[in-house]
């Protein structure tokens, strides 16, 4: 029965340590069935051997064990020496020996031994081959090839010899392993630094193989199986029993030698070989790392033989399945790959030349990835930052208006305080903003084509333009455009166009007017002397307009149809926007109003979005905002000294006199308590009228009325309402905003620069400044025609006092606040 285990293990080519436990095994647990049973399972998945059952029949159940002689010189194998080694134990089996774990009984050290089989020591050709092999390894003396410490004869005449014992396992099962975890899901991230690592054992392989060729030999046999990872990461060729020195040996060979899966066409032609040969066999390796299988496949290797005498060819790499892979480490893959031995690289080692480049730049891009992620939490810091002070500046803006200038420094010191974390926030905003800048170009120093680098800073500086151009700030407007240039030049095409478009600036313009077949014309507005006029009037036709492409900038639009009232509609297209004329919440599209029903000095302000806020040469400014207003209707120039003379002279009428007393402007009081002076005379029979000031001037009738709180402004307001029957009121802050500035930001109703002539200003004036006739200065005129909105009188709203603005909903529409009583309010 032992004879028959013997003959099965050898039969199955299984291991002789494998053999040498299990009948260790079955002396000592012959007479404890179960116990046996458990211990023979357990050798055989430590073994990988798959078949249990076999052994299970060749012991049988009655039988006695005998340990004959064949099994007692299997059993005391590993006490035996080995020509001056201890024999420990049986490491791998090969077509020309085996290899055993040997202990060096001076050095007291494992070192790895090869013996030449005993059946081949005969075989004058395989006993050559096998010293061919050792004096090969004792050539190379390479970190990835295991050294030769010594070469012998044993007792019995064959040859052996001694290197360093690789504790580890195939690279082949490293590869199985990866692709495996692949199929079954492991997240990309970690796949892409374990095929990161298998790129560098690659390299690691070509050094060792482009070290062989500098010596002249060439390995032939190059393959996953033949490339060992030790304990500690090391990797190791192996196996060069097929190398051969090419510079020595240049004769077409008698047979193939080799993997048919791996091997040169060259190889399988049997012709004369160099070091190109084993560049293909490296390209197949480098090819089953992509892919998880080696080029070329087959149920044996006669079939795979014939499949590529017939002229297979290396498939396709199916990039997208592995994004760890780019088309350079492919590229690599395929040279290396060139049926013609002319198109692959010279040597392995132009090879690894090229995967440690790719590596290099894998570690660069790496470096610069960390910098861009550091660059994307500073944007985030910088939101932070801005969003902290507005919230700080609101409350020290009241805390401001609360606190006297004459307050003692006592007093003042939570004021001071809020002051320095305001501003302490606003520093780290812009720090944060500064060092993003700076990582996004230390990105680049580290991989100068770093696409992610190049489109952050891209991003950066499409805000600082958007900034400047808010600001009106050309020359930073120049210098933005200039570096998104720059960088757009770096960046593949694909990302390109949108950059492009920006920086073309085109916008689209959707027209819906409820009444169909609105002729539009458009008109561009230009700086012409410090001031915003408006270009030639051109045709867009007839109404619905769907995406009419134009030029970004500020234009304005005029609305006619027979029988209705032509409208001025003002457009502000920013950069790649799509202006759409419809209500965002409803849906609504623009009205246009019948014919007489609006008086000569009225105005109609369409619905439409604005800019509303933003104004930085105003201390009180609102933050810049685009919302939408819906249409309203408001009187063309202010109230005048006439309108209300007369309001109060129909106060007078109907009885209101003591009212009327009210509502008369007056001069501030020299007295707290006291009422001021009248503006205005009085008598009974001529009611109010226009009389000389303290300073002797006479008022005009065509004079904005002054004077007047915001009591007498809302009391004027509904009367106007109860006279012509219309819903006349204040109008609200944003309201008179829009009605002022138009859609576009401008700061003035002519554009954005501050000319003193061109409104009655206190710099206007030659002399004592006074009031001017409503109609005076034509350049004081907003997009929609209201007069006046610059100079001469302040305006009285009806909005509530917000440093912060009106409430926005979701769809970008204001909200109306409440109204308030007269110390709420401002102008």
């Amino acid at each position: 029965m032992n004879t028959k285990i013997i003959d099965f293990f050898q039969e199955k080519a299984l291991s002789e340590h494998f053999l040498r436990d299990i009948l260790n095994v079955i002396r000592e647990c012959f007479s404890d069935k179960i116990l046996l049973q458990e211990q023979i399972y357990m050798l055989c998945h430590q073994y990988s051997f798959q078949e249990p059952e076999h052994i299970f029949q060749l012991i049988g159940s009655d039988e006695t064990i005998v340990i004959e002689q064949e099994e007692e010189k299997v059993l005391k194998r590993q006490q035996r020496e080995l020509d001056g080694f201890l024999d420990e134990s049986l490491l791998g089996l090969g077509g020309m020996g085996e290899v055993r774990r040997v202990l060096d009984q001076d050095l007291h050290c494992h070192l790895a031994m090869k013996i030449l089989h005993e059946r081949l020591m005969n075989n004058e050709f395989h006993v050559q081959r096998f010293q061919h092999e050792a004096r090969i390894l004792a050539q190379l003396q390479h970190p990835n090839i295991p050294p030769i410490h010594r070469f012998g004869y044993m007792s019995d005449g064959r040859p052996y010899f001694v290197m360093r014992e690789v504790e580890g396992r195939p690279f082949s099962e490293m590869l199985s392993q990866f692709h495996q975890d692949k199929e079954f899901g492991t997240d990309v991230e970690t796949l892409t630094f374990r095929f990161r690592r298998l790129i560098d054992i690659f390299r690691c392989i070509c050094s060792a193989v482009g070290y062989a060729h500098h010596k002249g030999v060439i390995h032939r046999d190059l393959k996953p199986s033949n490339v060992m990872i030790g304990s500690f990461s090391e990797v190791l060729v192996v196996d060069w029993g097929l190398s051969l020195n090419f510079r020595i040996h240049k004769m077409k060979r008698d047979s193939i030698e080799g993997t048919p899966s791996y091997m040169s066409p060259e190889q399988l032609s049997a012709e004369v070989l160099d070091e190109r040969s084993d560049v293909f066999s490296l390209g197949a390796l480098l090819y089953e790392i992509i892919t998880g299988s080696p080029p070329f496949i087959g149920p044996d290797g006669m079939s795979i033989i014939t499949k590529r005498m017939a002229g297979a060819q290396v498939q396709k790499i199916n990039m997208v399945a592995a994004p760890w892979l780019d088309l350079d480490i492919v590229g690599i893959c395929l040279k290396a790959l060139a049926m013609e031995k002319e198109e692959r690289y010279a040597s392995a080692h132009k090879c690894e030349v090229e995967v440690e480049g790719w590596l290099d730049g894998i570690k660069a891009h790496e470096r610069g990835m960390h910098l861009v992620r550091k660059a994307a939490e500073t944007k985030e810091r910088e939101e932070m930052y801005v969003e902290k002070a507005r919230g700080r500046k609101i409350i020290l803006d009241d805390l401001r208006t609360a606190t006297p200038t004459y307050a003692s420094q006592e007093e003042k010191k939570e004021l001071w305080s809020l002051e320095d974390e305001v501003q302490q926030l606003q520093q780290e905003s812009l720090l944060q903003k500064s060092l993003r800048e700076e990582l996004l170009l230390g990105a680049l120093v580290h991989k100068p084509d770093m696409i992610q680098a190049h489109l952050g800073l891209i991003d950066h500086y499409i805000h600082e333009h958007k900034t400047a151009e808010r600001q009106r700030d050309a020359s930073s407007i120049r210098l933005y455009e200039r570096r998104i240039q720059k960088h757009m030049s770096s960046i593949p095409v694909q990302h390109v166009s949108s950059f492009q478009n920006y920086l073309k600036g085109d916008a689209y313009l959707e027209l819906h007017i409820l009444q169909k077949g609105v002729h539009v014309h458009l008109q561009k507005y230009k700086e012409v002397s410090r001031r915003l006029v408006l270009g030639e009037k051109v045709s867009l036709g007839l109404t619905p307009l769907q995406r009419i492409r134009l030029e970004h900038g500020s234009y304005m639009l005029t609305l006619s149809k027979d029988g209705f009232k032509t409208i001025r509609y003002p457009v502000f297209l920013e950069r790649s926007d799509v202006w759409d004329s419809r209500n965002p919440q409803n849906g609504d599209p623009i009205r246009l109003l019948k014919q007489g029903f609006l008086r000569e000095e009225d105005c109609y302000v369409p619905g439409s979005w604005f800019i509303m806020g933003g104004d930085s040469q105003s201390a009180s400014a609102l933050p810049r905002r685009k919302c939408w207003i819906n249409s309203f209707v408001v009187k063309k120039y202010p109230v005048t000294n006439r309108d209300y003379l007369f309001f109060l002279n129909k106060l007078v009428e109907r009885g209101d006199f003591e009212f009327s007393l009210d509502m008369v402007p007056r001069e501030r009081s020299g007295k707290a308590g006291e009422l001021g002076p009248m503006i205005y005379g009085y008598e009974e029979d001529r009611g109010y009228y226009l009389c000389a000031d303290a300073d002797g001037d006479i008022w005009e009738e065509e004079y904005p009325v002054c004077f007047i709180d915001w009591k007498k402004a809302h009391c004027y307001a509904e009367f106007l309402a109860q006279k012509e029957g219309l819903p006349w009121r204040l109008p609200r802050e944003f309201e008179w905003e829009k009605s002022a500035r138009g859609v576009d930001g401008r700061t003035f109703p002519w554009g954005f620069y501050f000319e003193p002539s061109w409104a009655c200003v206190r710099e206007a004036a030659r002399g004592r400044p006074i009031p001017a006739v409503i109609d005076t200065y034509p350049i004081d005129v907003s997009p929609y025609g209201v007069r006046g909105m610059s100079g001469n009188m302040c305006d009285w709203t009806s909005s509530i006092h917000s440093k912060t603005g009106p409430k926005i909903n979701e769809y970008g529409m204001i909200i109306d606040d409440e109204i308030g009583d007269e110390k709420s309010y401002y102008s």
